[in-house]
């Protein structure tokens, strides 16, 4: 009997045939294929009049339809790529259903949302249809409809579809038409891990370097690369760190290892070139007209041919110096960028002209970029990388796992937002098998089993905190695993303890203190009539090293500008309540305040028009929330500022010190430039006055001040005195989430605005004066140690050793582990 195999995963074709060979059986037979290669051989003959397209010529396609049906829409109001790729997922959810347009129509409830799916959808498949297209999805249903007419079928006796465990629904249709032809094997899967490693390290990069030195300890004694795995759930976290820890070990990863597209120096250096910004890359500006508007396809044609002017892709030579893998890695992305911009001019030819200007068209195309993936590295054989769902049917004697934390493995899954749980839930009730939260839930839990069944022992590990400096749970999977009658041994460990390069040299040796004399000078010229902000002196008091990367070295984090930041939310809040202000001069009166609120929803809606944009969001009802979250913050406080204003009215708004004039403070012989911006300053009728600063999150307080990490309260009400030449009696922040004034320093106890309970924060005229003068003080040996070139790795303030003690850009690159 002529029977083929088919596996769901490369990876199980690959172990079928090396135990096969290990077990002198050889592969003279039929070899197994994958279910994808299965599928393609099915299809040969029909398939050859159409052209398959991918999931970004599919993306594109459906911007344009999108663009050109927008106004008949009645729920979406823009064309975003961001609702290009969701419409594309949730099609493509519906034809692994085989589920038509008008299928889907008639199922769900007749909202405009699920109107304007159908409208969208409906014309998507008319457009494949029109111009002979498939796309990914096209390619399992055309095999449900001709499997039974299939010459390669025909040549086998039975199909055995092994080790799937679960089948979508167009899966089950395929199995269904090959009739008694087809048979269905699974491996029982049974608990069969006997021991576990768990090792709790500070971060992710510490976790990697810590399986390098596990796996080369078990390669040594006996272990063989293809006896073992490494499981990933957030690849691209970790891929970069296990990639530099284990080329350092000299251990095998087998891995095509990818990157967006986005990330790569070239890419980037094209798109900063559109804001003005020359480099190594591009030292000439494209030249175009901004006032002309033409179809995306000639906009594409004008970046090639710009390309091609500047020299790509041979300058990457030049600009490398002959490091093959720069060249190489550019190389790569430049080929991407070239495909997306040849599949733009392709698209416009099936779907119609759309008419943009430049900067429109660099906008649309970096959505579209940034979902892009480029080969970053080169491809290696060795250890297997898997995730948990290529864990099915796989047998090894060890598996490592990283990234053991809760939200990550099991997901935090959420409802869907465009295909709610309950439109979900009433299409399987007429027999399909969508996506709901419980079933994404149970394959989680399923992926696990796969682990424990495949292997007899496992390394799990797990970071204390994420990128952001946040603190993790450890995965609630783990967790019962720990307590369960297995053999489990436990550690900790620091980057300290596994982090090596040239020879054993440790990264303690790295002080943060410059000694190079040239060096230093350049540094102490620079910083000699350098203008300090209050936000860089902080963060010297916080940790010097951070000032160093920041400041010297200039480094700054990837920042998506179509996102609405808490930056952006402070931006907003602060605008709102500027414009508020500047029309209420006098004390606000408790019988307006409807009139009040009133105004402020009006404001609002043209502060966040005008320096927001809605596409930022993911919904527009997520613009919306966000945006009456903000107002009723600043309702709230208006709310208890009415309470607490007493006789001060607000006297000068966003009042700024130190940019068009020098603002200076002295200290003995030490002379330092500073700036800022003071939100508000109130006085009273005596003519004193009191400075305020709207916090949108962080809030310091008085012993910030004491151990030099935070001086804007004391600088805001030197400047003020200094400036204005009127007395302060005081000054306080605000914290819009609570809508009150909380932590001040104050030399009057009577003041409107300090609370009856307030003791932390009044002070007596000793205690003012001895404050301001602490704050000149440090702030002077600071600058002196920052002319000087001294940037120790001595932070106060750090998420390596506090996890609550705030955010840091610098994680990721910085040596320092903490004592």
């Amino acid at each position: 009997m002529k029977q083929l195999i088919v596996f769901p995963t490369s990876q199980l074709v690959r172990q079928y045939k090396r135990d096969m060979l290990k077990n002198e059986k050889g592969v003279t037979g039929e070899l197994p294929v994958t279910y994808e290669f299965f599928v393609d051989r099915c299809i040969d003959e029909i398939a050859a009049p159409f052209t398959f397209i991918g999931d970004f010529k599919k993306n594109l396609l459906l911007q344009h339809i999108f663009s050109r049906l927008i106004k008949q829409l009645r729920y979406f109001k823009s064309a975003s790529p961001g609702y290009c790729f969701k419409i594309g997922e949730i099609i493509g959810e519906l034809k692994r259903e085989d589920m038509s347009p008008a299928e889907f129509r008639d199922l769900v409830k007749n909202t405009p949302k699920n109107q304007d799916i159908y409208t969208i959808y409906s014309a998507y498949q008319k457009l494949l249809k029109k111009n002979r297209l498939i796309d990914r999805e096209d390619r399992h249903i055309l095999c449900k409809n001709y499997i039974d007419k299939s010459r390669f079928v025909a040549s086998y006796d039975s199909i055995c579809f092994k080790e799937f465990y679960n089948f979508s629904t167009i899966q089950k249709k395929i199995i269904r038409n090959l009739g008694h032809k087809a048979e269905i094997c699974d491996t029982k899967m049974g608990f069969n891990v006997n021991k576990i490693t768990v090792v709790h390290a500070l971060d992710r990069k510490t976790e990697a370097w810590n399986l390098a030195h596990t796996i080369l300890d078990d390669l040594n004694n006996g272990l063989l690369p293809e006896e073992i795995c490494i499981v990933l759930r957030n690849r691209e976290l970790y891929l970069p760190y296990i990639y530099e820890a284990f080329k350092e070990a000299g251990i095998p990863v087998e891995t095509q290892l990818t990157a967006p597209l986005i990330q790569n120096p070239f890419i980037k250096s094209l798109f900063a070139m559109s804001k003005g910004e020359l480099g190594i890359y591009f030292d000439k500006q494209i030249n175009v007209d901004d006032n002309l508007f033409e179809c995306y396809g000639y906009w594409a044609s004008v970046m090639l041919e710009y390309l091609e002017m500047m020299g790509f892709p041979q300058k990457f030579i030049q600009i490398h110096e002959g490091n093959v893998f720069l060249i190489k890695r550019d190389v790569e992305a430049f080929e991407c960028l070239k495909e997306l911009l040849q599949d733009f001019k392709e698209v416009e030819a099936l779907a119609g002209k759309g008419h943009i200007d430049f900067d429109g068209f660099l906008k649309r195309f970096a959505g579209f970029v940034k979902n892009g993936n480029y080969s970053g590295y080169p491809p290696e054989k060795g250890i297997w990388l898997l995730s948990f769902t290529m864990l099915r049917g796989l047998k090894f004697k060890k598996a490592y796992v990283l990234g053991m934390i809760e939200g990550e493995f099991p997901r935090a899954y959420r409802p869907d937002w465009l295909l709610r749980e309950e439109e979900r839930a009433l299409i399987n009730d007429n027999g399909y098998d969508i996506d709901v939260i419980k079933t994404l839930f149970e394959r989680e839990k399923e992926s696990f089993y796969y682990l424990l069944s495949g292997c007899g022992e496992a390394y799990f590990s797990y970071p204390e905190v994420q990128e952001s400096g946040s603190p993790t749970l450890i995965s609630s999977y783990l967790e019962d695993l720990i307590h369960s009658d297995v053999d489990c041994e436990k550690y900790r460990v620091s980057f300290s303890e596994v982090f090596c390069i040239d020879i054993g040299k440790s990264f303690k040796s790295l002080q943060g203190v410059l000694c190079d004399e040239k060096t230093k000078d350049k540094i102490e010229r620079y910083f000699n009539w350098y203008r300090f902000s209050i936000t860089a002196l902080n963060t010297y008091g916080q940790c010097p090293y951070k000032f160093f990367l920041a400041r010297v070295l200039n480094l700054t984090p990837d920042i998506d500008e179509t996102e609405f930041t808490a930056l952006d939310r402070g931006i907003v809040s602060h605008k709102i309540l500027e414009e508020f202000f500047k029309n209420h001069k006098q004390s606000l009166l408790a019988q307006d305040i409807e009139v009040y609120e009133r105004e402020i929803d009006q404001i609002a809606e043209s502060v966040m028009a005008e320096m927001t944009n809605e596409d930022a969001f993911l919904h527009p009802k997520i613009y919306e929330i966000e945006k009456q979250s903000i107002v009723q913050q600043i309702k709230t406080y208006i709310g208890n500022h009415i309470k607490s204003q007493g006789d001060f009215v607000p006297y000068l708004l966003e009042y700024d010190f130190g940019f068009d004039e020098d603002f200076f403070i002295i200290f003995g012989n030490k002379k330092v430039k500073l700036c800022g911006k003071i939100d508000r300053i109130d006085i009273n009728p005596e003519g004193k006055i009191a400075v305020f600063d709207y916090k949108n999150s962080y809030n310091p307080g008085i012993e910030e001040v004491c151990d030099g990490t935070n001086f804007q309260m004391p600088i805001y009400i030197i400047a003020a005195q200094k400036l204005l030449q009127r007395p302060v009696v005081g000054g306080a922040f605000i914290p819009l989430k609570k809508g009150s004034v909380d932590n001040i320093i104050v030399r009057d106890r009577e003041l409107p605005f300090v609370s009856k309970r307030k003791r932390k924060g009044i002070l007596d005229e000793k205690q003012w004066h001895e404050l301001l003068n602490l704050a000149i003080q440090k702030i002077a040996s600071y600058v002196e140690n920052i002319q000087d070139a001294n940037f120790p790795i001595q932070p106060k303030k750090c998420p390596k050793i506090d996890k609550y003690s705030g955010f840091c850009d610098f994680t990721k690159v910085c040596p320092w582990e903490g004592e």
